[in-house]
């Protein structure tokens, strides 16, 4: 069965896609791993430069504002980690490159990369509903009290996600829940070592003005501002409005790595984050969504001389290569997501139907044809009708 967000979300969908034409898309997915590699060393080397001033410096106005870079610093790690999620790095799938930087990124927060992924993709999934979108049900206050929201801006927050998740985890199959118990203790460990080897080596002022201060007090700072600019002021009625628009700047863009463009993100799960930003300036408007987005309205391809039906047959001859390599069911959101790759390869099914239902060039199949990570299996829509002649943004997310 679909999912609750891709059950809800039809009409947007449809308006996206007559916004959108595949060469739109085309760019906006385009993966840079070098770029991404970049960003990354750059996020350690600001660690990395902030620990050394934290160290150098004595008195507190001169330490504390590296304190704070340096949580922001960590904070970035899971939007690293995100990316890997929505595997958003390289250009052909590597599922042992994609498993070592979620480990890698998940590191430095103390998160288990697993469950961060499940529960990122089932929130994806449910968007919308109150009982299957994990954050909505388990971790988003339910007092509206401000003494209860200012404790996500602290310490608490700690206890607060890691009880949230618990109580997630409770629905995963036993093999998933031993996985994220021996991801999490390891990243436990790490974390306990490095304070300790922190207050071993340089005393625990040190250990407090390095380790403490950024990770248990700036590092909710930075999460709490984060996740106020996603879900916090949407319309329940209008799945187009059911993440924030946030206006971008250089210094939010860079600080948070472009996560603050969450509402695209959502439209468009797929694309990179240094791809975000274009996103707004250079896709055309969906007019529900209160999206002002600058640059020429993007035109739909037009027909290139060949029925849609033949073209569907040339889709089909294209997709069947790849065919094997689907499998998937659509089970309950919270429980279950696509069993052949527990961190899921599949992408890009929206320029494939695009492409069916708009007569586009059969070279851009080809292209999409040779990448292992497109889906687009048009006799699954048509004999199970679960797509229901809908282009699905991306697919994995959808269910």
């Amino acid at each position: 069965m679909p999912s609750y967000y891709a059950d809800h979300a039809q009409q947007l969908k449809r308006d996206l896609a007559a916004e959108l034409s595949a060469e739109d898309l085309r760019v906006l997915h385009q993966k840079r791993p070098w770029l991404h590699a970049l960003i990354a060393l750059a996020n350690f080397a600001v660690l990395g430069l902030s620990a050394v001033a934290i160290i150098q410096f004595d008195r507190w106005y001169f330490w504390l504002p590296f304190a704070f870079i340096a949580g922001f610093a960590v904070f970035d790690f899971t939007v690293l980690l995100h990316e890997v999620v929505h595997r958003a790095v390289l250009p052909v799938s590597n599922d042992r490159t994609y498993r070592i930087l979620g480990l890698l990124y998940a590191m430095p927060s103390g998160i288990s990369a697993s469950q961060f992924t499940k529960w990122h993709l089932d929130h994806h999934a449910a968007l919308g509903s109150y009982e299957e979108d994990p954050k909505r049900h388990w971790l988003s206050p339910k007092k509206n009290a401000r003494w209860l929201k200012l404790l996500y801006f602290t310490p608490a927050l700690f206890p607060i996600y890691f009880r949230a998740a618990k109580n997630e985890t409770h629905s995963y199959e036993p093999e998933m829940q031993k996985l994220i118990s021996r991801e999490r203790n390891a990243t436990i460990i790490f974390q306990l070592a490095i304070l300790a080897a922190v207050a071993l080596i340089g005393g625990w002022w040190i250990a407090f003005k390095l380790y403490v201060v950024p990770v248990f007090f700036v590092f909710p700072i930075a999460f709490a501002l984060n996740r106020l600019g996603q879900h916090y002021d949407i319309n329940p009625d209008d799945p187009a409005q059911w993440s924030t628009l946030m206006r971008g700047s250089w210094f939010w863009d860079w600080t948070y790595l472009f996560s603050n463009y969450h509402l695209e993100h959502h439209y468009f799960p797929g694309v990179p984050f240094y791809n975000l930003r274009k996103t707004r300036h250079d896709c055309a408007p969906v007019p529900r969504a209160g999206l002002e987005l600058a640059g020429p309205e993007s035109q739909a391809a037009q027909p290139l001389g060949s029925s849609k039906q033949s073209v569907e047959h040339e889709v089909r001859d294209r997709v069947r290569l790849i065919r094997e390599r689907v499998v998937f069911f659509r089970q309950h959101p919270r429980r279950h997501h696509f069993v052949e790759d527990p961190e899921h390869r599949f992408c890009d099914e929206l320029r494939m139907q695009v492409a069916a239902e708009h007569a586009l060039a059969l070279t851009v199949l080809d292209d999409l044809a040779q990448d292992v990570q497109v889906v687009g299996d048009l006799l699954v829509r048509q004999q199970r009708h679960e797509f229901q002649a809908v282009p699905q943004l991306y697919l994995r997310h959808d269910g």
